[in-house]
């Protein structure tokens, strides 16, 4: 959706980082979602928790 939209983003796959770096992700996500469910798309320091396509839209002003 975000490709198709022509919008750059960062996605990172927590399970593929090193311990360390892990940690510090999922310390940062804990500030938005303290429950640590995923995915999670933050936008503006807006969390949105598991794939919500309008809701997403509307925060990137797409609809």
């Amino acid at each position: 959706m975000l490709n198709e939209a022509g919008l750059l983003y960062t996605c990172t796959d927590l399970d593929l980082l090193p311990v360390e770096e892990r940690d510090r992700q999922l310390a940062e996500i804990r500030q938005f979602n303290p429950e640590e469910s995923f995915s999670i798309v933050i936008i503006d320091n807006i969390a949105i928790v598991g794939f919500q396509r309008e809701r997403i839209k509307e925060e990137l002003g797409l609809t």
